[in-house]
């Protein structure tokens, strides 16, 4: 039902007693995927009204799905502010870290350039010097994509330009290495 992005028929297999936490494939075509509940599909999807619906049933915030993404990661890396924030309100961990590459939710939002997102991960406490696996914070993933509004929220919540990230480099080095001249003058500063 949450593959398909029913919220009614969610309700239903609800109220008639199916486990609001329960595994299942993902339902991407051709793959034999296992070991996502509705909440991640939901995130994955951006889903609000059906997430919202899962979480007051009690879905579980921190169950992660076959690639180790929470629901607030998935909706992070998708750039939905609305998802997001009603996971936050849910409790949801804003210092978890996707178990492969240790990268947060934070990190996500930063890369896709989601000031909004930062902030309200800021805001829950989310740690603008947590390192990756690569040893990237979010400050690299911004400027290595040319996303200034971020890196400016991220250097107000002390987040250090100058730590030094995969290969070495800083983040004024990453931003001036994918062409963006203006922001790597920005973040010397």
């Amino acid at each position: 039902a949450a593959v398909v992005g029913s919220a009614e028929l969610c309700s239903m297999l609800l109220f008639g007693g199916a486990g609001v936490n329960g595994r299942g494939t993902s339902g991407a075509s051709g793959s034999a995927s296992i070991g996502v509940t509705a909440l991640s599909v939901a995130a994955a999807a951006g889903d609000v009204r059906l997430a919202s619906l899962l979480l007051e049933a009690g879905a579980d915030t921190e169950q992660v799905d076959e690639r180790g993404f929470s629901p607030l990661m998935a909706s992070a890396k998708g750039g939905s502010l609305p998802l997001c924030a009603r996971l936050l309100a849910a409790r949801a961990d804003a210092g978890a870290r996707q178990a492969e590459s240790e990268k947060t939710s934070l990190v996500f939002a930063a890369g896709i350039g989601s000031e909004e997102i930062c902030a309200a991960l800021l805001e829950a406490r989310a740690d603008a010097q947590a390192r990756a696996a690569t040893g990237a914070t979010a400050l690299h993933a911004a400027a290595a994509n040319g996303h200034e509004s971020t890196c400016r929220r991220l250097i107000a919540a002390r987040a250090d330009a100058r730590a030094l990230g995969p290969g070495g480099q800083d983040a004024v080095v990453m931003a001036r290495a994918a062409g963006h001249t203006f922001l790597s003058e920005v973040l010397q500063r």
